[in-house]
């Protein structure tokens, strides 16, 4: 008998922006999803966008990598380390879902941002030192729900 393991699922991908796990999706959202969006699967199975208010809207796949028109493919990171990353923070923030689904370095906290009592706080991750070059940022990513507001 042998063992012929599938490695079909989520795989290792090393391009020159990206150093993450993660995998292959199409967006069939009806609409363009922009770079470092946290995206999470809905009912259907397709991705959707974060609503920070919904309890079954808290399971994070990850983060869009890069754009995504509709109908097109893109790499959803779930773990690893987005690198290069366009986001005005600074080293150590640690990045949290916004009310509006998208990234911020404001941890979330009632009356702030737009978060209610009942919110999720969904941390993304850490923002770093480029390797490569200084002077750009990584996002680090470290996935989870911190807590219920």
């Amino acid at each position: 008998m042998s063992y012929s393991p599938n490695f079909r699922g989520s795989e290792i991908t090393s391009i020159e922006s990206v150093k993450v796990t993660g995998t292959i999706v199409t967006n069939s959202t009806g609409s363009s999803l922009s770079a470092l969006t946290p995206v999470r699967m809905n009912a259907s199975g397709v991705i959707s966008t974060i609503d920070v208010s919904l309890e079954n809207s808290t399971s994070v796949v990850g983060v869009l990598t890069q754009q995504i028109n509709n109908g097109s493919t893109g790499l959803i990171a779930s773990s690893g380390v987005i690198k290069n990353v366009d986001l005005n923070y600074n080293l150590g923030d640690t990045v949290y879902i916004s009310k509006s689904g998208t990234v911020t370095n404001v941890k979330p906290e009632i009356d702030v941002g737009g978060f209610n009592a009942g919110d999720y706080v969904i941390r993304i991750g850490v923002i770093g030192k480029n390797e490569d070059n200084t002077v750009n940022k990584d996002l680090f990513l470290n996935i989870g729900v911190v807590g219920q507001l």
